[in-house]
């Protein structure tokens, strides 16, 4: 007592913050845990009109739009996991989550093309396991879509997913501060001539006035925030190196600072502005820590329940009146689907399982590599371990929802011609022991590509180059008939030469444009990683042969799995659902998340997602018993 008496004589300022801080910890943690009990149930009913499976970024969005929109019907959402983590919605948080009981945790057969510089060439796969998804664990970029993409969709045969059907729902989402609509090409005439990546669909004149008009665009379903004023050196260093690239004669070059989809300082999923504020209605229940083992079927192909493996290892049946929506990701649903019946029949036979539909699910597997380069700098502009672990930020961002911790870590995104995505995290020094883990790096690869992971007060950032529309294809496919086991996951990265030669040739565009005066200015070094696996090639960032080594060696996920349960019309034998998301050859049924697209989009997908969702609620909403049979 004593000693807590002089400490607080002598630092009475630190202690009354140290005492303000734990106060404000213990007012988050009690709000927390009387929201987080509303809605939740142990015990299922045996019958609802909607069974929703998957509490992630589709499914909250699905959720809430039928306990609001529909007279008073009864929805079962079923979540393997459980609530995140209060210190969660720290932006800056997202890979501290990954290989704990709130990620999947998934990891990829060893690879025959690829991840040679990983441990058993073998790719770590974190997907969100709660409430939430995998949109609570992801690095938060927004992306609003572009043309080329989903006209290749129509070409495809899917109908009625067109960029307008897209930017029309999208743009409902999103309305900025004052009120004004979300700056897209559909209504802002000032952005036609321009194409974005990964970011707002506007030009950089439209984005300068967008940014002084407001530092955030708010919405009460999705927030989008601009990037904080502490990276905007390094954000004007890379629009303004792309434009000078530009000038150099890359033509197709679209760079812009990142949009996030953070609110004041927070993660903000689909839980926080979707489902979250209708959890207290009495007719949706929430079941959490449960696992889906199959849907059930009439004699008629019709669904009409699930089967749930609960926490106590006890299986129930719970039925549907109307329909049942699978919301669990790229990697579950497929594995759903499979063990119910919906598959090759030549994988269902190998297991025992009896065949409701033959239909290539967990065929089409497609997902982004990058391949990251560190970039040292002279000027003490980027995020470091030192700054980062700081009690002033700790400070700033407790009192205020600012800095470091209230940003991803991202800065600029953008595209070159319409192929190359380059992506700028402006992490000066890097957690060995972490992303050497979570990304699955041997130790001598993981140190040849970030020579300075030692030091925690190193600036600099790292590039993230990717090939936005890979033409490599993978499987997610079973290896067990239980439910419990994860599935086998091959996605046959770089098996196609081009995919090598899209990702090189942005490796060449990245270290030309370090040499440009913006980052020049800022004393940027590009580091040349010397790789064990690439000793017989030249190392130089315009060798041919080093640059396929460096790609096959050290380029990891992108964290964008997809095309699992691709959509498409009935008749194209490689599709698994039609346009309105149902699947082929059954009734009440249907897919709503990533597994549905057939082709990549090109950038982070997490709110295309969103869009898809909300088109797919209105697809049941309006839906009636004939459409459903």
């Amino acid at each position: 007592m004593e000693v807590f008496q002089l400490f607080f004589q002598r630092k009475p300022f630190l202690m009354m913050t140290v005492l303000m801080l734990g106060t404000i910890c213990a007012l988050v943690a009690a709000s927390a845990w009387l929201n987080f009990n509303k809605g939740i149930i142990h015990s299922p009913a045996t019958h609802y009109d909607y069974i929703i499976v998957g509490a992630g970024t589709a499914g909250c969005v699905i959720a809430s739009h039928l306990v609001r929109d529909l007279k008073s019907p009864t929805v079962l959402l079923i979540e393997a996991g459980e609530y995140f983590p209060w210190w969660s919605s720290i932006p800056l948080a997202a890979p501290f989550l990954q290989e704990t009981s709130y990620d999947w945790a998934y990891q990829t057969v060893p690879q025959k093309f690829s991840s040679r510089g990983l441990n058993n060439e073998t790719s770590a796969w974190p997907r969100g396991r709660g409430v939430g998804g995998s949109g609570k664990i992801n690095y938060m970029v927004h992306f609003s879509g572009i043309e080329e993409d989903f006209e290749t969709w129509r070409n495809m045969g899917v109908e009625g997913w067109s960029y307008n059907n897209i930017q029309t729902t999208m743009s409902k989402l999103l309305i900025s501060e004052r009120g004004e609509k979300y700056f897209t090409k559909t209504n802002n005439s000032c952005s036609n001539n321009y194409k974005s990546v990964f970011s707002l669909t506007v030009n950089n004149i439209c984005q300068r006035k967008l940014h002084e008009k407001a530092h955030k665009i708010h919405h009460p379903k999705l927030h989008i925030t601009t990037l904080s004023p502490e990276m905007s050196t390094l954000a004007a260093a890379f629009t303004e190196g792309g434009e000078v690239m530009k000038r150099l004669g890359y033509d197709k070059v679209s760079f812009s600072s990142a949009y996030s989809t953070i609110k004041e300082g927070h993660r903000w999923s689909t839980f926080d502005g979707f489902l979250k504020p209708y959890l207290a209605q009495s007719n949706i229940h929430m079941l959490l820590k449960s696992v889906v083992s199959k849907v059930l079927f009439s004699e008629k192909r019709r669904a009409i329940g699930v089967e749930i493996i609960k926490p106590t290892n006890q299986t129930v049946h719970v039925y549907s009146k109307k329909e049942i929506i699978l919301c669990s990701g790229s990697i579950n649903s497929p594995q759903i689907l499979l063990l119910s019946g919906i598959g090759p029949h030549y994988q269902l036979q190998k297991f025992g399982i009896p065949l409701i539909k033959d239909l290539p699910v967990g065929l089409g597997l497609h997902d982004h590599l990058n391949i990251p380069l560190y970039v040292s700098i002279k000027n003490p502009i980027s995020i470091t371990m030192d700054k980062i672990l700081s009690f002033s930020q700790l400070l700033h961002y407790v009192m205020f929802r600012e800095g470091h911790l209230a940003s991803s870590g991202i800065v600029g995104v953008g595209s070159v011609s319409s192929n190359i995505g380059i992506v700028l995290f402006g992490l000066g020094s890097v957690n060995e022991d972490l992303l050497r883990r979570v990304a699955n790096y041997k130790l001598d690869t993981f140190r040849s590509l970030f020579p300075f992971s030692k030091n925690s007060s190193q600036e600099g950032f790292v590039l993230l180059v990717s090939c936005l529309q890979p033409v490599s294809r993978g499987f997610v496919a079973l290896q067990s008939s239980d439910p419990m086991q994860p599935p086998l996951i091959d996605p046959q990265y770089l098996s196609q030469k081009q995919d090598v030669v899209c990702m090189s040739d942005g490796v060449k565009f990245a270290a030309r444009m370090m040499k440009t005066l913006p980052f020049q200015d800022l004393g940027a070094r590009l580091h040349l990683p010397h790789l064990n696996e690439c000793k017989h090639s030249t190392p130089h960032f315009e060798d041919d042969a080093y640059l396929e080594c460096l790609v096959r060696t050290a380029a990891i996920t992108g964290y964008h799995p997809a095309g699992t349960c691709k959509m498409g019309r009935t008749s194209d034998p490689t599709t698994v659902v039609d346009s309105f998301l149902r699947v082929h050859g059954t009734s009440g049924l249907r897919v709503v998340d990533a597994s549905v697209m057939p082709t990549p989009v090109s950038g982070h997908p997490n709110s295309i997602i969103t869009t898809l969702a909300e088109r797919a609620a209105s697809f049941i909403l309006n839906s009636t018993e004939s459409d459903q049979l």
